[in-house]
């Protein structure tokens, strides 16, 4: 659309930064016109009237002004137009701005969004570091003596400890149950790594799928940022849940077990979520009931903590 008005002061609201000063109270509206000769402008809103022309631009245009004064730090609304017969000339816009020191407005949702990319890329490496050091299946590195303050056999106070070497915690609660469980949830872990976490439906006649950081189509591997995202839930909903979970095995009379059993609960919530309204938007129908990450592995992993439970053998 062609315009020929522009408001260059005050600062639009959703344009402010810190990097811009937008607390005077004492200043001026400001506007260029690129008509081609002089028309009347007006304003209306907080404040009310007809701008003056200041002087003609060495590129043509003119620049008008009027007086803006403020009481207070606040939001405010103006509105330059001009309600010419001459449809050529006529013009209505408004501009919402602030006046103050600080505004603490509403961020853009693209902005929020790749921040939040940022985020799961740098957490999705830190959390399955931590995992793969619980399930390592190499026995030993873990720490007991914290454990046992933790269920009241030691008054000895660790807090800075626990908080700090908390994955060596686990460590030594996985290291108690049954190989079965452990190995399956390392192997869980490193399935990621190495195998596809779900196909895509056919795409411009090409089929491809995801891999740890990456998408798989038409011959090349792509960085994706979905595939992140994926990466992320299959941690956060199907192997943590299971790592607590067994953790917890030990202590069944506990409400941390009882806690981390329903826990598993909203984990089977939490994975049809992302199964349908994400996974389910790039696969065909019978790839989607057979997906390996969000369907296949956390059957096989309800199945080994069933049949574990029911022959009595969750330690060795």
């Amino acid at each position: 659309e062609e315009r020929n008005i522009f408001i260059t002061h005050p600062i639009p609201l959703e344009e402010i930064s810190s990097h811009q000063i937008f607390n005077e109270k004492n200043t001026y509206i400001r506007v260029i016109s690129y008509f081609n000769e002089e028309i009347d402008i007006y304003v209306k809103g907080y404040v009310n009237g007809k701008l003056n022309i200041e002087r003609k631009l060495k590129n043509g245009a003119y620049l008008y002004s009027i007086p803006l004064n403020v009481d207070k730090d606040g939001e405010y609304e103006i509105t330059v137009y001009n309600n010419d017969t001459n449809p050529y000339y006529n013009f209505n816009i408004k501009r919402k701005f602030y006046i103050g020191q600080k505004y603490f407005g509403k961020k853009e949702g693209t902005i929020l969004l790749q921040r939040g990319f940022y985020f799961a890329r740098f957490s999705s490496i830190v959390t399955f570091l931590c995992l793969f050091i619980i399930l390592f299946p190499i026995k030993g590195y873990y720490i007991k003596s914290i454990d046992d303050y933790i269920c009241g056999l030691n008054n000895e106070k660790k807090w800075k400890l626990i908080l700090f070497l908390s994955p060596l915690i686990m460590r030594y609660r996985i290291q108690k149950v049954s190989k079965i469980i452990s190995l399956s949830l390392f192997c869980s872990l490193i399935y990621i790594l190495i195998l596809p976490l779900h196909f895509f439906k056919p795409i411009s006649g090409y089929y491809g799928f995801s891999f740890f950081i990456f998408t798989y189509l038409a011959g090349t591997f792509y960085f994706d940022e979905w595939a992140v995202n994926f990466f992320y839930f299959y941690l956060l909903v199907i192997i943590i849940p299971a790592v607590n979970f067994t953790s917890s095995l030990s202590y069944s009379n506990t409400w941390v077990y009882k806690f981390n059993k329903y826990f598993m609960l909203l984990m089977l919530i939490g994975i049809s979520i992302v199964n349908y309204r994400w996974v389910g938007e790039s696969v065909i129908i019978p790839l989607l009931f057979i997906n390996p990450t969000f369907v296949v592995i956390p059957c096989i992993l309800q199945i080994i903590f069933y049949f574990t439970w029911y022959k009595k053998i969750i330690f060795d």
